[in-house]
């Protein structure tokens, strides 16, 4: 109970900021009405957001003089990366912020993101143009966040607009103006599929996530054929630098044929619930209360689950953001943007409990009506760049919870999964692998090797 009362406290505490932050858009508002018609002016929000960040943190590259869009950068890309990755200055020394400057940084990101929660309440949003493919390289942080086009000195590609007080106010219209930020429909084949990050630029940026499933398996030694859907679709209705909450829908079909014998069994589960992230300095925690029914023997489960991800990890590349290797380099150093490989990791503590409400017609499905569940999560992404394995991922994950109290099962998962992104699309994909693992609600088993086209957003 401590705990808990703990983590609400958490919650609290992060909702509190997310008004701050709103209440940072309505300032800016104020002086857009004032000043400009109720036209924001992309300078005067940069200059809002930044209060607090010093002349020398903007330098990304350290020749003494922040550029427009070194200011850009800093607004755009993730404070971690942007502080660790600063260019190494003339004598090759490599200067990293300090952690007074990443804390402003985080500051900022935080306004910014406050201000988005207003579109379509306080301010509304206007597309002018989209983004080239060369101003994204120019501009690498146009895909990185959902306000992003609002920065551009020059008004090239949107315009806010603020709401005079009194005005009619319709419903939200919050989106990403550049159409290639993180969206707030999401697609994947798991719960962590939803909460993995979507940060970076490129192929970085769902390179987390596990695309949902449309299998097709045959056995020729047994003479069985399988066809598999394995998906879980969420809608991201808050979204902030310390706050996300998103429902979704979870369906994961198995039929499996027996040709000889001309049966057809079904496996899989429908399931529903939320996972509500709050994320304090480099932890998240994502809480996830959940609905499931076993689409075979017709159980009911009804269960709470909780991930946290540790910031001792989230603060080393290779977890924060994408690690670039094999790559042509600049003359500082650093990889070429959009060459080589990437490898992103991804470590969990997963924590579960849960009981059956309804055993259906299998009673011997669940040993125990209530359980309780810990155990480790990691995943690890390979990808290409450029070259041979430009189109080309490998995607390993292992799981395993043991068992605290309830039934005697083991719940693991074990994938192994290669991917060809089709045309270089970063949504869509033809994969091949091997899979074999327990159910953590329903405790069916899954041991295949599948040929499957993966969807993911």
């Amino acid at each position: 109970m401590r705990r808990v009362r703990r983590l609400l406290t958490m919650a609290l505490l992060c909702s509190a900021t997310v008004a701050n932050a709103q209440e940072f858009a309505e300032s800016v508002c104020e002086r857009a009405l004032r000043d400009n018609g109720g036209v924001i002016d992309p300078l005067a929000l940069r200059s809002a957001a930044l209060k607090g960040v010093s002349y020398e943190t903007l330098d990304y590259d350290n020749d003494g003089t922040p550029t427009a869009s070194e200011i850009f950068r800093a607004l755009t890309m993730d404070a971690v990366d942007f502080c660790t990755v600063k260019s190494a200055n003339v004598a090759g020394r490599a200067i990293k912020c300090e952690d007074g400057e990443e804390m402003a940084l985080r500051k900022a990101d935080g306004r910014l993101s406050g201000f988005w929660l207003g579109n379509g309440t306080i301010f509304t949003t206007a597309v002018l143009s989209s983004p080239t493919n060369d101003d994204r390289n120019e501009r690498r942080g146009l895909a990185a966040r959902p306000w992003a086009p609002l920065l551009d000195e020059r008004a090239r590609f949107a315009k806010a607009t603020c709401r005079p007080s009194g005005d009619e106010v319709p419903q939200a219209t919050a989106r990403n103006l550049a159409d290639t930020g993180a969206p707030d429909f999401l697609l994947g084949k798991d719960i962590d599929s939803l909460t993995v990050s979507r940060a970076g630029d490129g192929r970085d940026r769902l390179a987390k996530v596990t695309p949902a499933e449309i299998a097709f398996t045959s056995n020729n030694a047994a003479d069985t054929r399988t066809f598999a859907i394995d998906a879980v679709a969420g809608l991201r209705i808050a979204d902030s630098a310390t706050f996300k909450f998103i429902p979704f829908l979870q369906y994961a079909r198995s039929e499996i044929r027996d040709r000889a014998s001309g049966t057809t069994e079904l496996t899989g589960k429908f399931a529903g619930g939320a996972v509500s992230t709050v994320i304090f300095g480099y932890d998240q925690i994502d809480l996830t209360p959940l609905y499931a029914r076993d689409l075979k023997s017709k159980a009911e489960f009804l269960t709470g689950r909780i991930a946290w991800r540790p910031g001792f990890l989230y603060v080393m590349k290779g977890f924060n953001n994408a690690w670039h290797f094999a790559c042509k380099r600049t003359a500082l150093g650093r990889c070429e943007f959009g060459n080589g490989l990437a490898v992103w990791t991804d470590f969990q503590v997963i924590g579960s409990v849960g009981s059956v409400l309804d055993k259906g017609n299998d009673p011997t499905a669940i040993g125990g009506k209530r359980y309780a569940r810990l155990g480790p999560s990691g995943a690890l992404h390979l990808y290409g760049l450029s070259g041979l394995a430009e189109d080309m991922s490998l995607d390993i994950t292992y799981k395993r919870l043991f068992r605290l109290s309830g039934d005697t099962k083991p719940v693991y998962a074990f994938k192994a999964d290669v991917s060809y992104w089709i045309a270089g699309s970063e949504h869509v994909s033809l994969t091949t692998g091997y899979e074999r693992g327990r159910d953590e609600e329903t405790l069916e088993l899954t041991d295949e090797w599948k040929v499957a086209l993966g969807i993911r957003f």
